[in-house]
């Protein structure tokens, strides 16, 4: 099965801008760990990105992305759609594929038995009133729906996927589901700049929402990571984000909050340290301003060129390596002659 990932920039610095992070160094740290884990278990990890992006993941950080495609450079929407890239990627699959975010991880690889699954994604949502009350603000411009989605709307929970990881076999499906999110947003002029509501986030309604609506409304059947249905403010720590357990959870997304924990952030570039300390190294080159021990680091210079600080540095990292490493191993193993 095909693994893509998808990052549009809107034409913003990754080296400045943060996109919901608690910092830039976090969020590329973050794409290099869920990037690693892929390729550690699939021959081939494709990419859908714009300019900015190939620069700063593949120039600078050398991700182990097969393929690089860089089709997002003109997108004309709101930067705030950040999912309408994603359902762009979606719509140029012709193969059975699996779309991963850049905030999740996959410590096994992908699951075997998604391998013939009708349709994929992270787990299905049952929304509390923090949904309910989004939508109620999107409702108010009386936009143009399908009626089986404003049905759905209507409900007093609204249901939804969660699209951490999605996609499928059922190719005619998502071709479908991608259409009616187009047709969608184009009735109701939501990528227009001068649109009324320019600011209001569609994301949720036009991928999360649609899909599981037209999942009902068509009686497709969706393979999860997470059998049970949880509310859209039930993701605990212990249930997404435990870096402690990372190497036996089949995923783990840090969605949301999550992002801006510092707590949970440095786990997950501890984490980075441990299972690919080079990309690791990369990314703390790019900001060299902010770590004083790389002050010295210049694009373009060799490891012959490193200072004495720089070694130094490199060696503590690696020792950081190392100790994940030392920790499974049995302490009576460790005195044995």
């Amino acid at each position: 099965m095909r693994v893509i990932q998808t990052l549009w920039t809107a034409k913003k610095n990754l080296l400045e801008n943060s996109f919901g992070w608690i910092d830039p160094e976090t969020a590329l740290m973050s794409w290099a760990l869920s990037a690693n884990c892929l390729k550690e278990h699939c021959k081939e990890l494709f990419l859908y990105t714009d300019s900015e992006g190939a620069r700063i993941l593949i120039d600078k950080l050398q991700l182990p992305y097969t393929e690089v495609i860089v089709c997002y450079d003109d997108i004309h929407c709101p930067p705030v759609h950040c999912a309408y890239a994603k359902m762009l990627t979606y719509s140029k699959q012709s193969t059975p594929f699996v779309h991963v975010d850049g905030d999740l991880y996959l410590p096994q690889g992908l699951p075997s038995r998604f391998g013939k699954s009708e349709l994929i994604a992270q787990n299905e949502e049952m929304g509390s009133s923090y949904y309910k009350n989004m939508v109620n603000r999107i409702m108010e411009s009386l936009p143009l729906l399908p009626d089986y989605l404003s049905a759905e709307l209507a409900k007093p929970n609204i249901g939804s996927y969660n699209a951490g990881v999605l996609g499928g076999c059922d190719i005619d499906f998502i071709q479908h589901y991608c259409d009616e999110a187009f047709r969608i947003i184009k009735d109701n002029g939501w990528n227009n700049p001068e649109c009324i509501h320019p600011n209001m986030n569609h994301n949720l309604l036009f991928e999360q929402m649609l899909f599981y609506a037209l999942v009902h409304k068509e009686g497709k059947t969706v393979d999860t990571f997470i059998e049970d249905v949880l509310g859209d403010n039930k993701y605990t720590y212990d249930l997404t984000c435990n870096m402690m357990r990372f190497d036996s959870r089949e995923f783990l997304h840090l969605l949301g909050g999550y992002k801006r924990n510092r707590c949970v952030c440095n786990l997950m570039r501890k984490m980075l340290v441990g299972k690919c300390p080079e990309s690791y190294m990369r990314v703390l080159r790019l900001f060299g301003q902010d770590n004083p021990r790389l002050s010295g680091w210049k694009d373009g210079m060799n490891r012959t060129e490193m200072t004495i600080r720089e070694c130094v540095a490199e060696y503590h990292d690696h020792l950081n390596g190392l100790r994940y490493k030392w920790k499974k191993i049995d302490n009576n193993d460790l005195l044995k002659v």
